[in-house]
């Protein structure tokens, strides 16, 4: 591995832009420094090691552009499909499209379903949760593929208007694991739950729970822990996560630091579960709450009648915040 993570320096170093710069008086690994959000988002066409006429297609996510060659592509069509292999026989799969800049991940999804013998619907950038529960509603959709508060709203409307989906397995996207969205999305659609591990501001599927303690990381991404001075930790320290990209010939990650909190498990190597933000393992706790943002106040977007006065006592007098609560009939959710 050492030897093929030097590997990957070199040819960054070589062909890119940014890495030649950053990595002028390095040629090993573990020379290399770490990178941030913000290394990313100023360069990341610069990142490219392949040539701009190459690249097939791109992702906008929020101010990173996700560069995909045709390779490149194929290896991540290639990484769904190890995993989706892992779950039931997939059917006909719902598709919870989000923002319109990640069309581009969701036909790498797409490919991956279509191979596994899996037939793919939609659930569009814009289309309402009442959309989604006609959709949901076909007793031929087995599997929901989303990111959980939009597997949480999708199953609470549904829930809400009387109708009781015949799912296998819903997959939820994302860098956390929300025990009470979890378990809320479970009491709506009673089936397989499952996690992947997806850091979402650079399009990286990192590994899935697999219905084990904790992620097993793909093939195509080296995992490190460091602290706050960047010394690498060992098995069971807690640290922030930190990924390198593998196999990945056109816009390489090398050592990008998240700020995910977690530690690889001393137990059985995989990745500890990262747990959500206190606002949202407290408001999520809430019957009827499918979503929320905060600027001076805690504003929640309720589907159905929330116990008011505790949210006010719970998290409103807590976080000395005041609470504004909007209920709504139907809803439009990423």
């Amino acid at each position: 591995m050492n030897e093929k993570l030097n590997q990957i320096v070199r040819i960054a170093k070589n062909k890119s832009f940014f890495y030649h710069n950053l990595y002028k008086d390095i040629d090993s690994f573990e020379e290399a420094p770490f990178m941030v959000e913000k290394d990313a988002i100023d360069n990341c066409l610069s990142l490219n090691i392949d040539k701009m006429s190459r690249i097939v297609s791109k992702s906008y996510v929020k101010d990173f552009v996700r560069c995909y060659s045709q390779h490149s592509r194929q290896l991540f069509v290639e990484t769904w499909i190890k995993k989706l292999a892992l779950f039931k026989p997939l059917g006909k799969v719902l598709i919870v499209c989000g923002k319109k800049e990640k069309i581009a991940l969701v036909e790498v999804i797409k490919d991956a379903v279509e191979i596994c013998d899996g037939e793919v619907v939609y659930l569009l950038p814009g289309q309402p949760l009442s959309k989604g529960s006609q959709l949901i509603n076909d007793p031929s959709i087995s599997t929901i593929i989303s990111t959980d508060k939009a597997s949480l709203a999708l199953g609470q409307y549904s829930h809400k208007v009387g109708l009781h989906p015949n799912l296998k397995q819903v997959i939820t996207l994302g860098k956390e694991n929300n025990k009470a969205i979890n378990q809320r999305i479970n009491k709506y659609f009673n089936c397989e739950m499952h996690h992947g591990l997806y850091i979402d501001e650079c399009e990286c599927l990192l590994g899935f729970d697999e219905g084990k303690d904790g992620y097993v990381i793909d093939d195509n991404y080296h995992i490190e822990i460091v602290d706050n001075d960047k010394n690498i930790l060992g098995n069971g320290e807690y640290g922030k996560l930190c990924f390198t990209t593998i196999n990945d010939d056109c816009q390489p990650l090398i050592r990008y630091q998240t700020n995910l909190f977690t530690r690889i498990r001393r137990d059985n190597g995989r990745v500890d579960y990262v747990t959500s933000s206190e606002m949202d393992n407290n408001l999520y706790r809430f019957e009827g709450l499918i979503d929320y943002y905060i600027d001076d106040k805690v504003n929640i977007v309720a589907l159905s009648q929330i116990d008011e006065e505790r949210l006010y006592r719970e998290v409103g007098k807590y976080n000395n915040l005041e609470v504004n609560i909007k209920y709504v009939s139907d809803y439009i959710t990423e």
